[in-house]
């Protein structure tokens, strides 16, 4: 009876592994799309000035602003954040999704932070 009880317990822990390690790569691809949603976006806000004199650079405060509002409504998810630095040829995004574990919390393994970054270029995207 004991040898069966260990094999059910372990067999519990591993399928509370595999579906918990699941959910976070699925969390953990939608803040990969999220960032790169933010930096696509905020890439693809030229200034104008720049532009007349036919060079390609960024207008940093609207390119911030766009960049994290695409990141936070792509796929939207509770608790997420993001943010942005612009430099005059590159806005990078971070985005910083929580995640819980819902089996494996019952064997005291708890959630954290996903955090995924991308950087898009307005000549590259």
């Amino acid at each position: 009876m004991p040898a069966v009880l260990a094999v059910v317990l372990g067999g519990v822990l591993v399928l509370g592994l595999a579906l918990d390690l699941g959910r976070w790569a699925f969390v953990q691809r939608e803040a990969v799309f999220a960032a790169d949603a933010g930096a696509q976006a905020g890439a693809a806000i030229i200034d104008d000035e720049a532009a007349y004199r036919g060079a390609t650079e960024l207008d940093p405060g609207a390119a911030h602003a766009v960049a994290v509002q695409a990141a936070l409504e792509a796929r939207p998810r509770s608790g997420r954040s993001a943010s942005a630095s612009v430099r005059p040829a590159e806005v990078c995004v971070t985005v910083r999704q929580p995640f819980a574990t819902t089996l494996l919390r019952a064997a005291g393994v708890g959630g954290g932070e996903i955090r995924a970054s991308a950087c898009a270029r307005p000549a590259q995207g």
